[in-house]
């Protein structure tokens, strides 16, 4: 019998959060609320294992929140308009995380990246010898890390968005993509049904054949990106592909593409850019490089687009 690797597990949970609810807010809410579930999949049965977690670690602003698209399903079970991260702590503490506290330092950041940072290399000459660090992140400054880690001959996992840099991505030995790990986090029987009466369930209808609902999402992407005056922050765009489009985008999960940001890539006329919360969208003959003061980047002559998931302090 394989002996299960000593392992030591870091979660930046505003970034993972954000990330799943740009994919399926269902998604995201389950991986917040059952976290045993997931962290069994990682212990038992995740590429790798087994693996006993021996440090689990969960970093979140305690005011942090989002807000859930107003027209789906998660809006409207919780019956408010914003999802506070701080409801999720007693959650992980059952679940037997050390929850850290990673208050919002400026309008964009918090300190969860550099305080992981610096809990990670301490576990360095920890007087248990972890084999493993896994890392739920796609935040590229943690690359630098990554390296200091190999070169301690640690294994490396990292669970990051498709939009990761390629840098974050190449310093592992294992990374999986974030649209895997939204599987793992709600179990097929548990989706939500969408009532066959639902007026907004397939606006469009379902094209069913993946080339033809791959194609639909890219058509719909291009045309709010020719609408737009700058970049469109992925999230964003990800919550108005699934209001035009109707529930077949999700189900399908964008065709088979598995991801949104996976099924823009190769597309010549679209740059993904990765950056906070999900990463950027845009043309690059038409708009320059995305950057940390973007401006409301709803499309001017659509209806707004929901806002993407970002810190605030509780009322």
């Amino acid at each position: 019998m394989t002996e299960p690797r000593r392992a030591a597990l870091y979660l930046d949970f505003d970034n993972v959060f954000a990330g799943l609810a740009a994919i399926d807010e269902w998604a995201a809410w389950n991986f917040a609320s059952h976290p045993t579930r997931w962290l069994t999949w990682l212990a038992e049965s995740a590429p790798g294992g087994p693996r006993r977690l021996l440090v689990r670690r969960c970093y979140l602003n305690p005011a942090g929140w989002t807000e859930p698209d107003p027209n789906g399903e998660l809006a409207g079970w919780l019956g408010q308009p914003r999802l506070y991260y701080s409801r999720f702590r007693p959650d992980f503490v059952r679940a037997g995380f050390s929850v850290v506290d990673c208050p919002r330092l400026a309008r964009l950041k918090n300190a969860a990246d550099i305080v992981m940072a610096l809990d990670i290399h301490e576990a360095l000459t920890h007087p248990t010898r972890f084999d493993e660090m896994l890392i739920l992140s796609g935040d590229s400054d943690f690359t630098p890390l990554l390296h200091r880690l190999r070169e301690h001959d640690r294994r490396i996992m990292v669970i990051a968005p498709d939009s990761a840099a390629a840098a974050l991505r190449a310093a592992a030995d294992r990374v999986i993509p974030l649209g895997d790990f939204a599987e793992v986090t709600v179990p097929p029987e548990a989706e939500p049904p969408i009532p066959p009466n639902d007026p907004n369930s397939d606006p469009t209808g379902d094209p069913v054949d993946p080339a033809a609902q791959r194609a639909a999402i890219l058509a719909t992407l291009r045309r709010l990106v020719a609408a737009a005056d700058g970049p469109l922050h992925l999230p964003a765009l990800g919550k108005r592909i699934h209001l035009e489009l109707g529930g077949w985008v999700r189900r399908s999960r964008f065709g088979g593409a598995g991801t949104l940001a996976r099924l823009i890539e190769g597309t010549e006329d679209l740059v993904l850019e990765t950056g906070p919360g999900g990463g950027w969208l845009y043309d690059p003959r038409r708009h320059a490089p995305p950057s940390l003061q973007q401006p409301d980047l709803a499309p001017p002559d659509l209806a707004p687009v929901a806002e993407a998931p970002r810190p605030a302090e509780e009322p």
